[in-house]
């Protein structure tokens, strides 16, 4: 899918780049035909732009688009319900899916979540969760590009009935969305805790017949921890490695608790990493060695998690938080600087996605995901550091533009792809009736 406009012009901006060589173009443009960017460089430079619509960036920052690696986006129906209750994993979240998600609700409530990704300029999404070809649908209609995992559970869910039905419901989804421009189905096994050996065996088998990446949460629980280790004598990690999960096609969501090996067995794999700072904070379930993973070169990008644990999408201040809580652990403020922490938001997300040779950066041949952030609120004045600017002050309301292969998605803050009015009617209906059954839960 290329974008509504053959060719854009954005210019009067400082384009951060993000490429190999991190190059800040100080009086830039960004030329794109097609969906694909053509030219990114100083705007005297520039070919002519006759015959493409001219984007003002207003002395912003042109930036790629934000790439956020894990969440469940369509659990935004249920954000604010019992955020500090211990073990809500189990006593609330999977009872709160069993009585109320349905393809109803996850449609409305993803495309709620899209809303609020748009304005804060995510143009990529990594999901997992049930029924997520109505994610899939809410993604295509909004003009998000996403990496959507089906869940695959060892229980009945809300969109199979029956122990690991996840798996029959993926097949269905793989083929109507295979080859899709913007649309990656994917296989999302859960986690370790609620999978058996077998099927996580057969996930692995799958993903490679049907080719597709495979996402899940990894080493995040202290109980997933020692239950592994007292069964089998092996961290999560360990386990995944086993079975044959622990491959390029893996996202790893979390990777808190991991071992020096275990660094070494997913550097080996080559596979990505999603960390999720403020989630993590949130449930207080420790800190995921990212500088450790950096020093060996792995695949690590950030995520928000989903709206019951990160509560908001917001990937500006996510970034942030990965700059802040590695100084703070390690006690060292030079640990994550405002430019790595840049990069896990955009090129180093892309590369946790094995995505890296289309997006997360702008340069000449891939698409066009690219964001104008306004540098015209106070917070955001001056500018003596564009990574310090984006990463210790921009907010996702400094966001005014956002363009997804090539195709405006926000326009002068508002977006154009969605109907946010009808979206919260809606939604609302759904929230009045999950607020009524809570009574009987």
């Amino acid at each position: 899918m290329s974008g509504d406009n053959k060719k854009l012009y954005i210019t009067n901006g400082h384009v951060v780049s993000m490429n190999p060589k991190r190059e800040i173009f100080t009086n830039g443009t960004v030329c794109v035909e097609n969906g694909v960017i053509r030219y990114v460089g100083e705007s005297s430079g520039a070919p002519s732009s006759e015959g493409a619509e001219r984007v003002d960036a207003y002395g912003g920052l042109i930036i790629p688009g934000l790439i956020n690696t894990h969440t469940h986006i369509s659990m935004s129906v249920f954000r604010t319900l019992a955020d500090d209750m211990a073990d809500r994993l189990k006593r609330y979240l999977f009872p709160l899916e069993a009585r109320f998600v349905t393809q109803d609700l996850v449609y409305w409530a993803a495309l709620h979540t899209l809303h609020e990704m748009i304005r804060g300029g995510t143009s990529t999404f990594a999901d997992m969760y049930y029924f997520e070809e109505q994610v899939a649908e809410a993604a295509e209609q909004a003009g998000m590009r996403a990496v959507l995992g089906e869940t695959v559970v060892n229980f009945p869910a809300p969109d199979a009935p029956e122990p690991y039905g996840g798996l029959g419901y993926f097949k269905s989804f793989a083929r109507r969305f295979q080859g899709h421009p913007l649309i990656t189905p994917c296989l999302a096994p859960h986690a370790p805790y609620t999978l058996d050996d077998e099927h996580l065996a057969q996930i692995a088998s799958m993903a490679d017949e049907f080719d597709v990446p495979v996402m899940s949460h990894l080493a995040e629980m202290d109980f997933e921890v020692s239950a592994l280790a007292e069964k089998y004598g092996e961290t999560p990690v360990q386990y995944y490695h086993r079975l044959g999960l622990l491959t390029p096609r893996l996202i790893a969501a979390h990777c808190i608790h991991v071992t020096p090996e275990d660094i070494d067995l997913l550097s080996d794999a080559d596979c990505g990493i999603a960390h999720n700072p403020i989630a993590n904070m949130k449930a207080g379930k420790g800190t995921s060695p990212v500088p450790e993973f950096l020093a060996k070169q792995l695949r690590v990008g950030l995520g928000t998690d989903g709206p019951m644990s990160g509560n908001t999408m917001d990937m500006m201040h996510v970034t942030s938080a990965a700059a802040k809580v590695h100084k703070m652990a390690g006690r060292d403020r030079t640990l994550v600087p405002a430019s790595t922490a840049f990069e896990l938001a955009t090129i180093g997300g892309a590369r946790a996605l094995h995505m890296e040779d289309s997006i997360g950066s702008l340069e000449p041949g891939k698409r066009a995901d690219i964001a104008i952030v306004s540098l015209d609120a106070p917070h955001m004045f001056p500018v003596f550091d564009p990574y310090a600017v984006l990463v210790y002050c921009a907010g996702p309301q400094d966001v005014r533009d956002l363009f997804v292969d090539g195709r405006r998605l926000l326009r002068d803050y508002s977006p154009l792809t969605i109907d946010p009015l009808e979206i919260r009617k809606q939604l609302g209906n759904i929230v009045e009736g999950v607020r009524t059954g809570l009574k009987s839960l």
